[in-house]
């Protein structure tokens, strides 16, 4: 299989960088555990297992829509992750990230920017509860054919704007409570997409992340990170 690169998004940033295949300049070698989560997000796909460095990771096979706990994981540099079908050997997507020690990841399985296979993104995860009269909320855009899409309170305030396919917007801090959602390709040229209502609660922090696609449906899911 062609080597390939896992995205990874900064806490603080937007940019998207592409995991080299060698380690530090200085080989500094790293020591301790990380936690990370693993989400599918690929309409349609089997249920999937995750791999660092040929360990699977996850104890349970992780279907359309799922997610994992976070689980504690050795760190490093170049770590190789993969995603599997359930019981097969044959990696659907293999791609290196770094982990350093004490940071939370979300991996996700996702479809890829055109619905035609798969593909992967893993994203730094907040670990600061916000105040406790706020919810801290970040976008994941991963849906087919949203090229850039913004995530908005039907008729309020828009939470995240220009999210490329693939990408995260950096965490906000929100006012809490039952949420109305809507998502649309942020250049317009098609009416928002509704995503249904979401519960955020006070102290929380959570990631809303798109799936399916923008030729048939649309859907959201939530996922708490405390």
């Amino acid at each position: 299989m062609k080597r390939a690169s896992i995205f990874f998004i900064a806490l603080t940033a937007l940019t998207v960088f592409l995991t080299s295949c060698s380690k530090n300049d200085d080989d500094e070698v790293l020591t301790g555990q990380a936690k990370v989560m693993i989400v599918n997000s690929a309409s349609g796909s089997a249920a999937q297992d995750f791999y660092l460095e040929g360990t699977k990771v996850n104890t349970e096979a992780v279907a359309y829509s799922q997610s994992t706990a976070y689980i504690s994981v050795p760190v490093g540099y170049d770590r190789k992750a993969e995603f599997r079908n359930t019981g097969s050997t044959t990696a659907n997507f293999t791609g290196y990230v770094d982990i350093l020690p004490n940071q939370n990841y979300t991996f996700f399985y996702t479809a890829s920017a055109d619905g035609t296979g798969n593909s992967s993104a893993v994203f730094r995860d907040e670990t600061t509860s916000p105040s406790p009269s706020k919810a801290r909320v970040r976008f994941v855009n991963a849906a087919s054919g949203l090229t850039t899409a913004n995530l908005l309170i039907a008729n309020g305030a828009t939470i995240a704007s220009n999210i490329a396919f693939g990408t995260a917007s950096s965490f906000s801090d929100v006012d809490p409570g039952t949420l109305s959602l809507q998502t649309g390709l942020a250049a317009g040229g098609t009416a928002a997409v509704n995503l249904g209502s979401f519960t955020l609660q006070p102290g929380k922090i959570y990631t809303i992340y798109t799936s399916g696609s923008l030729t048939s449906s649309v859907t959201a899911s939530l996922i708490t990170h405390n």
